[in-house]
């Protein structure tokens, strides 16, 4: 069933908040890899910064289709690189606020570089207050839409 496109966007950025720590799945060759990331959060969009030698990058040159999950959230989308962080102001400027320590440790670094993702599709698996059954919200940000699926439990 449909639901309201604003009211489900507004209720992830509030769950995501400016920042926290989300599981990056990178694919490419055959082979799927997932590591935590200190993640920043522009609206929907994801941001982190990594070494550009790393294997999640070599994965990301690959195939940009990446996926973030962080508690009950699902993300899909497409990751591209911005550059180095001092060179991206805004990145700078709030992930050295919000995540000082990796900052220091990893920004400075030359081979280091942001990578923006951009999602298409925002998955919240939630229970209903008054019986605990369990549904699905999406948010299909490519189409603007958001949805809302039931679960079926075996018993029923």
């Amino acid at each position: 069933m449909e639901i309201s496109y604003e009211v489900l966007e507004k209720e992830i950025m509030g769950a995501l908040g400016e920042s926290g720590i989300m599981v990056l799945a990178t694919s490419a060759g055959g082979r799927v890899t997932a590591r935590s990331m200190s993640c920043i959060f522009n609206g929907l969009r994801i941001a982190f910064q990594t070494d550009k030698t790393s294997t999640k990058m070599n994965q990301i040159r690959e195939n940009s289709r990446v996926a973030l999950c962080a508690s009950n959230i699902q993300i899909e989308g497409k990751a591209t690189v911005l550059g180095h962080p001092y060179e991206i102001p805004w990145f700078k400027e709030k992930f050295a606020r919000l995540h000082p320590g990796s900052f220091k440790a990893y920004s400075g670094l030359e081979d280091e570089c942001v990578v923006e993702v951009e999602p298409s599709l925002i998955t919240l698996w939630k229970y209903r207050k008054d019986n605990d059954k369990p549904y699905i919200d999406q948010l299909n940000v490519a189409e603007r839409k958001a949805s809302r699926k039931y679960v079926t439990l075996a018993e029923e």
